[in-house]
């Protein structure tokens, strides 16, 4: 595969997505975001080596540079059961 002038080689172009896709992404990851682990891409990196840390790294940046759905599920994973708030909280 011959990379695209200011693309590494190696780090597949993903379609595009639309702006609602990009949007719920975005809510996917700001809802996970709070349970994720401090060294996130160390942590997922070590745990799926497959993963590329630039391509990881590039859904975590604000803005986000990447839109991978295969690395949101996998910082899904890694942030565990998601809990709903209680409603004995107020």
């Amino acid at each position: 595969m011959k990379a695209q002038p200011g693309r590494r080689a190696g780090i597949p172009t993903l379609p595009q997505k639309t702006q609602a896709q990009k949007a719920d992404f975005e809510k996917k990851l700001a809802r996970i975001r709070p349970q994720l682990p401090k060294p996130t891409v160390a942590i997922l990196c070590a745990i799926r080596p497959d993963l590329d840390p630039e391509r990881v790294q590039n859904v975590l940046r604000t803005p986000i540079r990447r839109y991978d759905d295969e690395i949101l599920k996998a910082l899904t994973l890694l942030a565990g059961p998601l809990r709903k708030p209680s409603k004995a909280t107020a």
